[in-house]
């Protein structure tokens, strides 16, 4: 994570705010502190084109390195997958693909399947929350799961954590403060 140099009089952490606007390729319609992945695998390549299929789509080659046409799996963001979460040890071993919190419902202020939507990839944001947890929870990490848009405390070997609560409670489906970063993460859990 980037922090600003210094505060100009502000105390406390001060993180620099990455977003961007991406493509809603999830099959749902999105809402303001969903968690989203990057399609770093090309799995919805979007236009009937079968997940896996890497030809082209429009003419436009779904691994194309244009990151201005739409079909680039980096400009897309789906539910996340376990393939993106991390995985220890060994040839398998992936630190987590990148991951961004939606903070804007785009243009068409929808969040709906196929529409442009602005997401944050590192600074201070909301997330969704999985479940409802008690006090005492401040600080603690958080990481994303298999075929939801939510951020659980609940985490596995392995597992990217890509945000720090910053609250001491959460409420399930109800968004939380959180120091997020969805590209670097903060480490992986290690294994027990």
């Amino acid at each position: 994570m980037q922090f600003l140099p210094n505060s100009y009089g502000g105390m406390g952490l001060i993180p620099l705010t990455l977003k961007g606007r991406v493509w809603n390729r999830s099959g749902a319609t999105l809402t303001v502190g969903e968690v989203v992945m990057t399609d770093t695998l090309a799995l919805d390549p979007e236009d009937g084109q079968v997940a896996g299929d890497l030809g082209t789509i429009s003419g436009v080659s779904s691994v194309t390195s244009n990151p201005g046409a739409d079909a680039f799996p980096l400009n897309n963001v789906i539910t996340p997958t376990t393939a993106g979460l991390g995985v220890l040890g060994g040839a398998t071993a992936d630190p987590g693909y990148w991951f961004g919190l939606v903070i804007s419902l785009g243009d068409v202020g929808t969040g709906a399947d196929n529409t442009v939507v602005e997401v944050l990839w590192q600074g201070r944001g909301v997330a969704k929350m999985a479940a409802t947890v008690g006090t005492a929870q401040y600080g603690k990490p958080l990481v994303a799961a298999n075929g939801v848009r939510t951020l659980t405390l609940t985490t596995a070997a392995g597992t990217k954590i890509i945000a720090r609560l910053e609250q001491d409670t959460t409420t399930a489906n109800t968004n939380a403060n959180v120091l997020f970063d969805g590209l670097n993460g903060f480490g992986v859990q290690a294994a027990s």
